[in-house]
């Protein structure tokens, strides 16, 4: 069994920032010496390189850390010569199974067929199906660009891609290419702490705050910072609405329809659990007893599916890494290890 890891030691990144081998990736800007000190935890996404080496010494399981998700995939076919553009490809698709198929399902298995110059993939269970839309639908999944899919040491170009149906569960893809950079980048994904979280799940019936609720949570978060002016405290605090703008923001289309109900989650963010506590209280105990014109009942305004109300959720960490790194090896942030398992044991 080969172990690949793929925690990276902050030493090397710190070389690689002082000679200028890091490039950051949209949005993220530049990683600064302070921010990777903050950083607790770097991985590195390895492409199929590690995996066909672990093959290479004749490893029958290969356990990885973080991965290029195709890679897992098209490592074999890549170390067996056929095409690398098609042979990621076929891993991109194979790595969602039959949410590539319709009826779409996370549940069952999806087989792929490679040959030299195209594959081919059909589902396992009768019940399902591989369609042209399908599998065109899911190659665009999780993509800015629906023709340029980057990745490590290059990009998967679709420009050419053509889908046809094979049989009525089986689908054809040829015309795949993958363009080598002219350096080879890893992608690296590092997390920094910053604080504890406390969260309060509600909900709201009463029509006239639903109206006012802008009005309101500019309210509570007033009468919070006011209370707690004198203290210094460093928080954050979010209301989340349910049923106006809650998944999409300011990206909403649907401006003037109102529902005829909200859930809400308030969060808070410190730098102690105690702190995150006090603030999610007090917004909360806020929320539920605040006045505004036309307000039915002064006995409350939020209706709590859970008791306790207020949801102790942890640590709280945020990306402080998200970067390209020039190597020199694929492999070459991706120690292996060789184990035997079993070894002397009786069948």
């Amino acid at each position: 069994m080969a172990v690949l890891h793929a925690e990276i030691q902050k030493d090397i990144i710190l070389e690689r920032i002082r000679k200028g081998r890091l490039v950051p990736l949209s949005p993220a800007p530049d990683l600064t010496e302070n921010e990777l000190e903050n950083t607790v935890r770097v991985v590195g996404q390895m492409g199929v390189e590690p995996f066909i080496k672990a093959l290479e010494t004749g490893a029958q399981v290969v356990v990885a850390g973080r991965a290029y998700d195709p890679a897992v995939f098209a490592a074999l076919p890549v170390q067996k010569g056929y095409d690398k553009g098609l042979a990621i490809h076929m891993g991109k698709i194979l790595e969602c199974a039959c949410i590539a198929s319709t009826p779409g399902s996370g549940s069952d298995c999806i087989i792929g067929s490679i040959r030299d110059s195209s594959f081919s993939v059909e589902p396992l269970n009768p019940a399902r199906k591989c369609t042209t839309l399908s599998v065109a639908a899911h190659t665009l999944y999780e993509k800015t660009n629906p023709y340029l899919l980057p990745g490590p040491g290059g990009i998967l170009d679709l420009t050419e891609t053509e889908f046809i149906q094979e049989t009525d569960r089986r689908v054809h893809v040829r015309g795949s290419r993958y363009v080598a950079s002219e350096s080879y980048r890893v992608k690296l994904e590092g997390v920094k702490w910053i604080g504890y979280r406390t969260l309060s799940i509600a909900g709201i019936r009463d029509p006239n705050m639903i109206r006012k609720i802008d009005e309101v949570l500019l309210g509570v978060r007033e009468r919070v910072s006011d209370n707690f002016k004198q203290s210094s405290l460093d928080y954050y605090l979010d209301f989340k609405m349910y049923g106006k703008d809650a998944v999409m923001g300011h990206l909403e289309p649907l401006r003037k329809k109102q529902s005829h109900e909200l859930g809400i989650i308030i969060e808070a963010v410190a730098k102690d659990q105690e702190t995150a506590d006090t603030i999610c209280s007090f917004a909360r105990s806020t929320m539920l007893h605040y006045g505004y014109e036309g307000r039915f009942s002064t006995a409350g305004n939020l209706a709590f599916p859970y008791s306790p109300s207020d949801l102790k959720a942890g640590g709280v960490y945020t990306f402080s890494v998200y970067h390209l790194m020039d190597v020199s090896d694929p492999c070459e942030l991706f120690p292996m290890e060789i184990e035997v398992v079993g070894k002397g044991e009786k069948e």
